[in-house]
């Protein structure tokens, strides 16, 4: 019984395994076929065999899109030779002259009017308008530049019409004189001229002559100061190009007067001008704690320090772009620089610290 069963069950294995295969020979045959069952659930065969016919009759580019079809051409019209009347002999057309009198072989024309726009008169008034333009727009960028230059660090005390270099010494050895006491501040100031504040207490007419008189900034002055007691008869005047100008005034009083300066006027009848800023001077002060303090429409403030022959920056608000349009200093509480914008900005520095080379940044806090 043994040995049947043992042969009925080596015959259906022969069945099964008609090849001889190996056992994973076998698995990799039924993995295929599982495999091709899911391929046919999906519908794969088939797609894949339409899209082998479609590419099998395709033997010309595609001609959709950019490549359009060419269309069939029509015949192209043949259109008589193109001549001017004049190489055809006939007369001009007045409709078709448009003012031309005469043209000659090369082109040149001669008109029975001028054109509207090219008479004489019309072209100088277009280039003198075109010059005027050029002239404003390298105007503007010289103005930028001069910002530029001006608004960085400190600048020597340097006047721009000084005789020579002694003429910057002597202003500054006489602007370096210490405050005194007040009664030494009220002798002082009746030293300038003692007839002169007699004359105008008593009701007398003032004069003013020549000799008296003195320009002193080049262009028009915007904001004047005088110099606190302690420096009797120098005044500050600032103009609408940047330029300030230290007047010392006894150098053009009277020759008859007490307080007539004996020695050698400065620069040009005792002005000295000097160019720290690159705008318009929007404010000036002059104090016996800081000493001189002017601000610009450049966006810069400065301080004379005549201890280091500087114009030292206290502000320097060229990178952010601000005019200061007004300055004031407060003596009194706060000891603090003002400062106004032309957006209504106010801003605050301390002349009592010492700002980088280039001026106070983070000094100046905007109160808006």
């Amino acid at each position: 019984t043994t040995t049947t069963t043992t042969t009925s069950s080596e015959e259906h294995s022969a069945d099964a395994n008609p090849d001889g295969l190996a056992q994973y020979e076998l698995e990799r045959l039924e993995r295929m076929r599982q495999n091709a069952l899911k391929l046919a659930a999906l519908n794969i065969p088939s797609t894949v065999a339409a899209m082998e016919a479609s590419h099998a009759k395709a033997a010309t580019p595609s001609s959709r899109g950019l490549a359009a079809k060419k269309r069939a051409q029509k015949p192209k019209e043949i259109l008589p030779r193109r001549a001017s009347l004049r190489q055809r002999g006939a007369p001009a057309d007045p409709a078709l002259a448009a003012g031309v009198d005469v043209e000659a072989r090369g082109g040149r024309v001669t008109l029975n009017a001028p054109l509207v726009g090219y008479d004489e008169k019309s072209i100088a008034a277009a280039k003198a308008a075109r010059d005027a333009a050029t002239a404003e727009a390298v105007r503007l960028a010289e103005e930028r530049e001069e910002r530029n230059r001006v608004a960085r660090g400190p600048i020597k005390i340097e006047a721009r019409n000084a005789e020579s270099t002694e003429d910057n010494q002597r202003l500054v050895k006489a602007l370096s004189a210490k405050p005194t006491s007040n009664k030494g501040k009220t002798a002082a100031y009746k030293a300038m001229d003692a007839s002169a504040f007699a004359t105008m207490k008593g009701g007398a007419k003032v004069t003013l002559r020549e000799p008296d008189v003195a320009k002193v900034t080049p262009n028009g002055t915007a904001h004047m100061a005088w110099a606190p007691p302690h420096l009797p008869g120098f005044l500050a005047a600032g103009d609408k190009s940047g330029n300030v100008a230290i007047w010392d005034v006894r150098s053009n009083l009277s020759a008859d007067s007490s307080s007539a300066s004996t020695a050698t006027p400065l620069g040009d009848d005792g002005v000295l001008v000097f160019r720290p800023h690159a705008q318009y001077i929007s404010g000036m002060s002059w104090d016996s704690s800081i000493g001189l303090v002017t601000s610009s429409y450049d966006g810069t403030a400065r301080m004379l320090d005549v201890s280091a022959s500087m114009w030292q920056p206290l502000v320097n608000a060229t990178s952010e772009e601000l005019e200061f349009s007004a300055m004031e200093y407060d003596a009194t509480h706060t000891r603090l620089v003002w400062l106004a914008t032309n957006e209504g900005e106010l801003c605050a520095v301390d002349p009592r610290a010492r700002p980088a080379n280039d001026g106070a940044k983070s000094s100046c806090v905007r109160l808006t």
